[in-house]
C-alpha cells in the first residue's frame, strides 16, 4: 500500500509539470518549481522512497524459505 501511495504522489508531480520523474532529476533545480524547496524535496524524496522498497521487495522475493 504504502509503495502505491508513492507511486500516485509521483504520478501526480509528473502531471502537475507534465514531465517524468527522469527529466525531473537530471534537468530540475528548486527553483523550477512553483513552491520551491519543499516541492522538490518531496518529489525527489517520494523517488527515493519508491527505489528503496522496490529494492527491498526484490530481496525479500529472492529469499527462499527453508522449513525444517
Amino acid at each position: 500500500m504504502g509503495l502505491q501511495k508513492t507511486d500516485r504522489h509521483i504520478q501526480q508531480f509528473e502531471l502537475a509539470y507534465n514531465t517524468s520523474s527522469d527529466k525531473f532529476l537530471a534537468d530540475f533545480a528548486a527553483e523550477d518549481m512553483k513552491h520551491g524547496d519543499a516541492e522538490y524535496i518531496e518529489w525527489a524524496g517520494e523517488l527515493r522512497i519508491r527505489d528503496s522498497v522496490a529494492e527491498d521487495l526484490k530481496q525479500l522475493r529472492g529469499i527462499e524459505y527453508v522449513a525444517q
